[in-house]
């Protein structure tokens, strides 16, 4: 059975499908309606009555409940009392045929029933004092500041009358349902300022069984979740919308020199509409400001956009590839005509020590020759020296034997002359021979 938690699930589920038809159907429709195209408005099931049945001030069931949460002799069957007097006309309010502690609401799901036992026990749950003042005295400082904003909600505040005299008020202690309603408030408040994204979640069937499918109530969901409206909003609406400016900065590379320079934004995205759309009209609309586009026109205008880019990028990825190519062999001729130089300067000068080795062991082997045969030569001559000085020893021995000789003989001619008597003329001439 169902009771005061479902009914909070189900209180943000409808405030989450408002949420969901408000920026599918109505902030779209208004959008239409303020650029002045030709829409005709498609009617969607608002679920605003049943959110002011469950939050509207100062009837709704939490305000309500919230009030008898406060009243010290307040019981169940009080509340439900409440309940039923103030929204008995309420056609999305049920009462029970029978006198049961119970209420339905027809929410856009479908009739819940909720039974009420508990729900005011159940709302003041509370925190005591000292599990504050505990929690506000932890050394994590994130959880010290949670329970300390808790103690100061709590306090009691003396205000002065006009009377001169001092009043203290203390303030209500905040409810289970008050809370969850600020905090699902300020959730929504945070999801209006993003760009949402909506996943919706089918219940197969109501056994939560698995591997089977319960048609009627998969359609069911369909039905009241509002899909088959989206569906046909998605279909018939325009929902890709860009300004003149921006549509013509990122689509006018599909015209190239088609549209003089300095056109208005707005007749180029004519002129661009007209060459991808063929004449389609139904595909696009033009607004005041915007223009508005069907999901398979724009698929068209990205995929020609692709098409267009990817051939000027080709085209320069070509040319910077050539660059860079003739610049790579600029360079590479540079390095070679240096390494091919480098190169013969080194066989030229390999080569010159080796005609330099060789002509050095030229020359050493020709003056080796030449002081060879000089050597001989020289050789030649002593020898031919030695044997001329030996022959002239031999023959300056021989004159001096022959010259000794012949003193000797000369030594025994004249000892016999000494022996004559040799007259004086002939003594004097032989005297001035010697």
């Amino acid at each position: 059975e169902n009771s005061f938690e479902q009914l909070c699930i189900n209180y943000a589920n409808e405030k989450l499908q408002f949420y969901f038809n408000k920026h599918i159907f109505k902030l779209e429709q208004q959008e239409y309606a303020k650029e002045k195209i030709d829409w005709q408005n498609i009617d969607y099931q608002d679920n605003l009555p049943v959110i002011e049945l469950v939050a509207r001030k100062p009837v709704g069931i939490l305000h309500l409940l919230d009030d008898e949460s406060n009243f010290p002799k307040a019981t169940d069957h009080s509340y439900l009392e409440k309940c039923h007097y103030n929204h008995a006309l309420n056609e999305l309010y049920s009462r029970p045929r029978m006198s049961s502690m119970e209420f339905g609401i027809k929410h856009y799901a479908g009739q819940v029933w909720y039974s009420v036992e508990g729900f005011l026990d159940k709302n003041r749950d509370t925190l005591r004092n000292d599990v504050v003042e505990l929690l506000i005295s932890s050394k994590l400082h994130m959880l010290s500041e949670m329970f300390l904003d808790v103690r100061l909600g709590s306090e009691s505040k003396t205000l002065t009358k006009a009377n001169g005299r001092f009043v203290t008020m203390k303030p209500r202690t905040p409810t289970v349902a008050a809370r969850f309603n600020d905090s699902l408030t300020h959730l929504l408040e945070g999801m209006t300022k993003c760009n949402p994204w909506f996943v919706r979640c089918i219940k197969p069937n109501n056994e939560k069984a698995p591997l089977k499918l319960d048609m009627p109530c998969v359609l069911e969901q369909l039905r009241y979740s509002g899909m088959l409206e989206t569906i046909k909003i998605r279909q018939q609406g325009f929902p890709v919308r860009m300004r003149f400016q921006h549509f013509s900065e990122r689509y006018r590379c599909l015209v190239p020199g088609q549209v003089p320079r300095g056109a208005p934004s707005k007749e180029i995205c004519r002129v661009v509409l007209d060459r991808v759309s063929r004449g389609s009209r139904g595909a696009y609309q033009m607004g005041t400001t915007k223009i508005f586009l069907r999901e398979a026109l724009e698929q068209s205008l990205e995929e020609e956009r692709y098409k267009t880019l990817s051939r000027s990028v080709v085209t320069l990825q070509r040319h910077v590839r050539g660059y860079l190519a003739r610049r790579r062999y600029r360079t590479q001729r540079a390095s070679a005509i240096a390494i091919q130089a480098m190169v013969r300067m080194w066989l030229a000068k390999r080569r010159y020590r080796g005609l330099r080795r060789a002509v050095i062991r030229a020359q050493a082997i020709l003056r080796g020759q030449k002081s060879r045969r000089k050597f001989t030569r020289l050789k030649e001559e002593m020898a031919r020296r030695k044997k001329a000085e030996a022959l002239a020893k031999q023959r300056a021995e021989r004159e001096a034997l022959q010259t000794k000789a012949e003193n000797e003989r000369v030594q025994r001619s004249v000892a016999g002359v000494n022996h004559l008597e040799i007259p004086a003329e002939l003594a004097f001439i032989l005297s001035k021979i010697s």
